[in-house]
């Protein structure tokens, strides 16, 4: 969850009838909301995208721009109008302003605008968690300023409590920002071991650009520390080990997990030291991955246009119904799985030919492999 809000000084001489906004929303987004208020904190325009709706709900979502004419109607020079904007993104989560001004008649008076990335918490191996911010000018002039961010916040500020974040905390990050047209910075954090997971990070940006009031933004979002991915193997995948396979085929950036089903036969994919190259993918927020599931003892799926970044709440769900009976794991149930397990027939040892898990190689496991003999081949 992301919620910012900006303060936007009032035009020059002459005033202005409209306020035009050009909000973009980088990353899936299952609802948002925009508020636009005047310097009397009066509600001048709203614009809000639905709650989701019960699951499957993958296909409602929200990716783009959203852009609003505000009447400005009795705007004055040096008047601070608020823009309150709050939104749910998939793990970790994008957004910001592509444009902003004041419009009077034929002239515009812009203000300054930027957009800004956080990455979903990568663990390390200290127990420490590891998350970048990115900040983007998209403004045509070059902007400068100051950015703060708190990265230990147990609630949610919102509203006037949100912009007065900085006389109740002391910022665990500060530094002056200056960028040109059109680029970027990223800034990496650390969240020390032992910190409880979904902190929200306050922060707070002024830019400042010639001959412009300053624009302050500030925001509260929330730390994306759940899996990235989360599978489901039936019944018969209970505590059952599994490697978890993940390829953009676009550019060729992957990762392999080894990973063991819990009792439910749910496995899940946690961003770890080494998957940087995962978040840093040009595509990582987008519908192209392919996940192939490979469980002991049963044969893989491959599922395709995969949303990476899921959570434990807005997840593609990975579901499959085992065929078990690959004991050699060349996902093809043959002659080699029934010799296999007629060779380590009676076997109490932990063994790949034991396809039900129940800590012996038997009848049962015979079965299994006679039952789906030829599936795969």
């Amino acid at each position: 969850m992301q919620t910012p809000a900006a303060g936007v000084g009032g035009p020059g001489p002459g005033g202005a009838s409209i306020l035009y906004i050009d909000y973009a929303f980088l990353t899936p987004t299952t609802q948002f909301h925009i508020e636009t208020r005047d310097a009397n904190a009066v509600l001048r325009d709203r614009v809000f995208y639905p709650e989701i709706p019960d699951p499957p709900h993958l296909e409602h979502y929200f990716v783009g721009n959203v852009t609003r004419e505000v009447n400005a109607t009795g705007v004055q020079q040096g008047d601070l109008w608020t823009l309150d904007v709050g939104g749910t993104q998939w793990c970790g989560g994008a957004m910001g302003w592509n444009a902003l001004y004041w419009l009077h008649g034929a002239s515009q008076f812009r203000r300054p605008t930027v957009q800004w990335r956080f990455t979903p918490s990568v663990r390390q191996s200290d127990g420490s968690r590891a998350v970048e911010v990115t900040i983007r000018n998209t403004s045509s002039s070059s902007l400068e300023g100051e950015f703060w961010l708190y990265t230990q916040g147990n609630q949610l500020l919102e509203g006037a409590t949100l912009r007065q974040w900085r006389t109740r905390f002391q910022p665990s990050l500060q530094r002056p920002i200056r960028l040109d047209p059109r680029t970027e910075i990223t800034i990496p954090f650390v969240i020390p071991a032992g910190t409880p997971t979904s902190r929200f990070f306050y922060g707070e940006l002024e830019l400042r650009q010639s001959g412009v009031d300053a624009t302050r933004i500030y925001f509260a979002h929330q730390e994306a520390d759940a899996p990235a991915l989360i599978g489901y193997m039936s019944t018969a995948g209970a505590n059952r080990p599994v490697q978890v396979q993940i390829l953009n085929p676009n550019s060729g950036v992957g990762a392999t997990k080894a990973l063991q089903a819990d009792a439910q036969g749910v496995w899940r994919v946690i961003l770890e030291e080494g998957d940087e190259p995962l978040i840093a993918d040009s595509e990582f927020y987008a519908p192209t991955w392919q996940v192939r599931v490979k469980p002991q003892g049963a044969l893989s799926r491959t599922f395709t246009n995969v949303l990476l970044p899921g959570g434990d709440t807005l997840d593609p769900y990975l579901r499959m119904q085992l065929v078990l009976g690959d004991v050699n794991g060349d996902d093809c149930i043959d002659d080699a799985d029934l010799l296999m397990v007629l060779f380590e027939f009676g076997s109490t040892e932990d063994s790949f030919a034991d396809l039900n898990l129940d800590g012996v190689v038997d009848d049962a496991d015979l079965l299994l492999v006679l039952f789906n003999f030829g599936a795969g081949c």
